[in-house]
């Protein structure tokens, strides 16, 4: 049971794999919102239950021990898209995300790190070279809200464009540099069923008049 008083809850694909809840304070009869916090939300997939706890591996910083609460010998509802909801030892954050796919758990790309990490690209985090209208990372395996220091992602951008190359998350200030194919956000054709890149004036009046 969810009990919301005074607050948004929306659906938010994307922001945290499979999917999350989006959280903020006060948005309705009010004249501002709150800072919005997202929690994720485990998702049914085709495929076999776990069966047995996470791995020993998964454990490691963390503030958890065994038997965890995604045992899956101890709970029927571990589904196939469970998302285990691993608290982290003080001082580490969770990349990535522990979930049940078909039987298994998927460590692979999962840790609990203390290296330094980048939130979502902002005009406070982003470079100064960087493309003002970059406003987001597309969420990956290791690309997210919450990404590792040395990561490089492709990222969104605002004003109908398409983002071009990759950003880096660094330890740097700002935190967000460019990577190594970085373009920018190219203007698309929106009236095209796949938005075409057009680099120059000349290609955007072409493909877009």
């Amino acid at each position: 049971k969810l009990e919301v008083k005074n607050a948004d809850v929306e659906m938010q694909p994307g922001r945290y794999p499979p999917c999350s809840i989006e959280i903020s304070s006060n948005r309705f009869g009010m004249s501002q919102k709150g800072s919005p916090a997202s929690m994720a939300v485990s998702t049914a997939k085709a495929g076999t239950a776990c069966t047995t706890d996470i791995p020993d591996s998964a454990l490691e910083n963390t503030a958890m021990t065994k038997p965890t609460v995604c045992d899956g010998s101890l709970y029927s509802d571990v589904i196939s898209g469970f998302n285990c909801p691993v608290v982290c030892a003080s001082g580490y954050r969770a990349i990535g995300n522990l979930i049940c796919d078909n039987g298994r758990w998927t460590t692979e790309t999962f840790k609990c790190t203390n290296s330094p990490i980048c939130g979502l690209p902002t005009s406070a985090t982003k470079a100064t070279n960087l493309d003002t209208d970059i406003i987001g990372v597309v969420q990956s395996e290791t690309c997210g809200s919450i990404t590792e220091s040395g990561t490089s992602c492709m990222f969104t951008c605002a004003n109908n464009k398409v983002g071009v190359g990759t950003i880096k998350c660094t330890d740097q200030n700002p935190v967000w540099q460019r990577g190594d194919d970085y373009v920018g956000c190219s203007d698309t054709c929106s009236k095209n069923p796949a938005p075409l890149m057009c680099a120059t004036t000349a290609d955007y009046n072409s493909c877009c008049s």
